[in-house]
């Protein structure tokens, strides 16, 4: 793995850990589409929208779960 390429999914997965709701700008032209280094990023893309979405759902959940717990009350 690059440097390069080492640098920027750091700098990704910080960008993140800060804000897991919003997705970073992916530097996919920097590299050929198929490379390892895009398939990386690509990969990184895809994980970073079923993280959200399942924190998107979870937070579905709870809100439901919190609508049901003030009708018993």
């Amino acid at each position: 793995m690059t440097q390069d390429i080492q640098e920027t999914l750091l700098h990704l997965f910080e960008s993140v850990r800060h804000d897991p709701e919003s997705l970073p700008s992916l530097p996919l032209d920097g590299w050929h589409e198929g490379s390892a280094e895009w398939r990386l990023l690509d990969s990184f893309r895809g994980m970073v929208e079923q993280m959200q979405e399942l924190i998107h759902q979870l937070r579905q959940a709870e809100e439901q779960l919190r609508e049901k717990e003030t009708q018993y009350l």
